[in-house]
């Protein structure tokens, strides 16, 4: 930071943009750290009128494009995204591998036939993708691919910046409200 504090002067204008997590809530105040690793104590109602988190007190139903919208207009706040990962190939491959090394498995009731919906739910994970679930903030841009560039703040060391493609988000929290795919 430039500012000197000893230089500040009544009508001074200021700015701060910051991230941290709660580390306490004694009596009257919230005890917070930054990225940084800077610990103080903001009074209540301050944190209240000023900070953003991930709790919410009502729930809306979007629909997908609405979702990504939410995401995108809400930069540099931080929120809990869960969406899909992209699908391996290798657990594809891995899983129809194992049907076809075991077609028992995944016969109908009567044993004369491989069931679809046997078959079906087997494939679900794979090629849906892995459920994943960060809590972070984003820039407000998609890389050239079409995907946000997403800082998780659960990523405590090493490199914490992933990316997050926008049609596989499935629910958001961001100011006060959890979005959820119709």
């Amino acid at each position: 930071m430039n500012t000197k504090s000893n230089k500040v002067q009544r009508g001074d204008k200021w700015s701060r943009l910051s991230y941290g997590t709660v580390t306490g809530t004694p009596i009257g105040a919230i005890t917070i750290t930054n990225e940084k690793g800077k610990t103080w104590d903001v009074g209540r109602s301050i944190f209240e009128d000023e900070f953003d988190t991930i709790q919410y007190d009502s729930v809306e139903q979007v629909t997908r494009t609405e979702m990504a919208e939410v995401v995108m207009k809400n930069a540099r706040v931080v929120m809990l995204v869960e969406f899909r990962k992209q699908a391996a190939k290798k657990d594809i491959v891995d899983t129809v591998m194992d049907i076809l090394s075991d077609p028992m498995k995944y016969m109908t009731a009567k044993g004369d036939t491989i069931s679809k919906t046997k078959v079906s739910k087997a494939l679900k994970v794979p090629t849906e993708g892995q459920k994943r679930t960060m809590i972070g903030r984003h820039n407000g841009f998609m890389n050239t691919h079409g995907r946000i560039d997403f800082t998780d703040m659960e990523v405590t060391s090493g490199h914490n910046l992933r990316q997050i493609d926008p049609r596989t988000i499935e629910r958001v929290i961001v100011g006060g409200v959890c979005y959820e795919l119709k």
